[in-house]
């Protein structure tokens, strides 16, 4: 079980416009203008987020691109905006999360959304008040459910690669004689006769398929895996004390509708918050220990 929050994943990069383009329709120009956003060492969170909010109003009514312009708005001020931006983090989630997203980026925003609620909520004293974690793990609940409802598997399936595929690589033996393999670049087939310009094309389109299911397999993995890590969140926010396992496995019943599951979280929680107990109490006998 991972004893820390989640709360950023992986940058998804946004593929930039190509230069041969003439004209540029709005996903396009889209593309183009939060281009220079991606280089988080040049812009500041404060720029970027001024600029996606004017997107916003700029694309108003077009749901592909305000699922875009929201999903990183999301993404930058969770990832870099610190704490002075957690309570924005929730809104600009929940705004993103109206429009169509793949699944995997609606895992990354229910973790971003809980994981922000729980830190801005904490009190003085940067405890977790009954209130605050149940917030929070609503949203990652939420999650939870989508991932349930969207039929992603329970255990994280292996990474594809084009190592996976012989038509995609070719195999050579470096200078200490261990086999490696690097992919095929360019057509295998020769000659510019009408069958050998059909097997071309049909040799392309096998490939591209092939790269295809690579990045749906690349994709799952992520959005499994994400999925995980919202479990190991609402486990996290209830293992503090004082402990509360009956309430989440109330509150997960009601919101993801699974028993099993409900009572799964529910001890794991027991076990997290037994572990926290003797970490504590360790703690302590070393701490006065070393003062006697």
């Amino acid at each position: 079980m991972r004893q820390r929050l989640a709360i950023c994943g992986i940058l998804l990069a946004v593929p930039v416009l190509a230069l041969c383009v003439s004209v540029a329709g709005p996903e396009e120009s889209l593309d183009r203008e939060i281009s220079p956003l991606l280089n988080y060492s040049n812009v500041s969170c404060a720029s970027a987020e001024a600029t996606l909010t004017e997107l916003a109003e700029k694309y108003n009514g077009d749901e592909q691109s305000l699922a875009q312009v929201y999903y990183l708005l999301a993404e930058i001020t969770s990832c870099r905006g610190g704490r002075e931006y957690s309570v924005k983090v929730p809104g600009y989630c929940a705004e993103a999360l109206k429009y169509p997203q793949p699944v995997e980026k609606r895992m990354l925003l229910y973790t971003w959304w809980g994981g922000t609620l729980f830190i801005s909520n904490l009190d003085s004293n940067g405890n977790a008040t009954p209130a605050s974690r149940r917030i929070a793990a609503e949203a990652c609940l939420k999650g939870i459910k989508d991932a349930r409802d969207s039929g992603l598997p329970q255990e994280v399936p292996p990474m594809l690669t084009f190592a996976d595929f012989p038509e995609l690589y070719r195999t050579y033996k470096d200078e200490n004689g261990v086999e490696q393999k690097i992919p095929i670049v360019g057509n295998t087939i020769v000659g510019d006769d009408p069958a050998s310009v059909a097997a071309k094309e049909q040799e392309d389109r096998r490939r591209s398929d092939l790269y295809r299911q690579i990045e749906e397999r690349k994709n799952l993995v992520e959005a499994v895996t994400q999925s995980k890590r919202l479990e190991d969140e609402v486990v996290y926010i209830y293992s503090f004390a004082p402990n509360e396992a009956g309430d989440l496995r109330q509150l997960a019943s009601e919101i993801v509708a699974n028993a099993t599951l409900a009572e799964n979280l529910a001890e794991e929680v027991k076990r997290a918050a037994l572990k926290r107990e003797i970490e504590r109490r360790a703690s302590e006998l070393l701490s006065n220990t070393l003062e006697n």
